[in-house]
């Protein structure tokens, strides 16, 4: 098994860094713009309903508009977020549990 440990000099935020001046630039002008995904791939090895594992991901896509900034609206902001997740239910098809082993699950996902 290997594990992948990202260098101390990487900036978590911006990891894919500043897209040639366009994250700077638009966030000089208001607007942040923001790309998250989260993957797991939690396994049982002993007891549940099964053995097995599957994997399961969490995306979720924002852009936040400074009125301010950009209309000189005072004390407005706009925030358009998008979620989605993926996967396989683990909670349900290994563990037969209502509680969620992995925080990526929303609620409900774990019911039969």
């Amino acid at each position: 098994m290997s594990i992948w440990v990202l260098p101390n000099n990487v900036d978590l935020l911006e990891l894919q860094g500043d897209w040639g001046g366009m994250r700077s630039g638009l966030c000089d002008k208001g607007i942040t713009v923001e790309l998250i995904h989260k993957s797991d791939v939690p396994a049982v090895v002993s007891d549940g309903i099964k053995r097995g594992s599957a994997w399961m991901g969490n995306t979720e896509a924002g852009l936040q508009m400074d009125w301010e900034e950009l209309l000189e609206w005072d004390a407005t902001t706009a925030y358009i977020h998008s979620h989605s997740q993926l996967g396989g239910k683990f909670n349900r098809d290994y563990i037969g549990s209502f509680i969620g082993v992995d925080n990526i699950y929303k609620y409900g996902e774990g019911k039969s």
